[in-house]
């Protein structure tokens, strides 16, 4: 029996497998194939959350209080500074 390798499982989950190598996938995991099985439920978990993540917006709230937190810890972005012109002795 032929195993496919971990990222033909990732591009299977992705669904950007195409034509009749996604049918022999397909027709593999119906042999009841346990390593090959866990490893596409795997990915698509990953796939799952992934897509989950990118649609993720923290509350503004919480924005502005991490944001206060680390200007009050001292970890905020400095400010840019434009340095000075030495103009002669003063």
């Amino acid at each position: 029996m032929k195993h496919f390798s971990t990222q033909e499982w990732i591009d299977f989950a992705n669904r950007v497998v195409k034509g009749s190598q996604q049918e022999t996938m397909q027709k593999h995991l119906a042999t009841g194939c346990k390593r090959c099985t866990e490893t596409l439920s795997l990915w698509q978990k990953v796939s799952k959350t992934a897509a989950a993540e990118a649609s993720y917006q923290p509350p503004a709230g919480a924005v502005r209080l991490a944001k206060a937190a680390f200007a009050t810890a001292g970890m905020a972005q400095p400010e840019k500074r434009v340095p000075r012109r030495h103009r002669g002795p003063v």
